[in-house]
């Protein structure tokens, strides 16, 4: 008779190095990507240096006013990856139809050129 393996998961998705590697390049990678040719984007559509520059930092005020309501709505329904979960669909959505968002203003509120949780 041969004993169970001692490892918690062969195949190694037991790891919580390796799902918290996952977890933060699924959440980042578009960061890494899309923060290279942002400005290029919309400098392409038309958009002056100081709006550029004004949409490049807008995130930063939004993850100040987002992240702190979002995660007590999420420790107080106990539903931490699920609301994480739907940040990251509804980002991906939005940033997948950012070509139809044209001009500085429809830009500026557009929801998924904004920083997520």
């Amino acid at each position: 008779m041969t004993e169970p393996s001692t490892a918690p998961h062969a195949d190694g998705f037991g790891r919580l190095e390796l799902k918290t590697s996952t977890l933060y390049g699924a959440v980042y990678l578009h960061y890494g990507v899309f923060a290279i040719f942002m400005p290029v984007w919309l400098k392409h559509q038309g958009l002056a240096s100081s709006q550029v520059g004004l949409l490049i930092a807008l995130p930063l005020l939004l993850r100040i006013l987002f992240v702190a309501p979002v995660s007590a709505l999420a420790d107080h329904l106990r539903r931490i990856r699920e609301v994480l979960f739907v940040c990251l669909v509804l980002t991906a959505a939005l940033v997948a139809c950012l070509n139809l968002a044209h001009g500085f203003v429809v830009i500026a509120i557009w929801p998924g050129t904004r920083s997520k949780i």
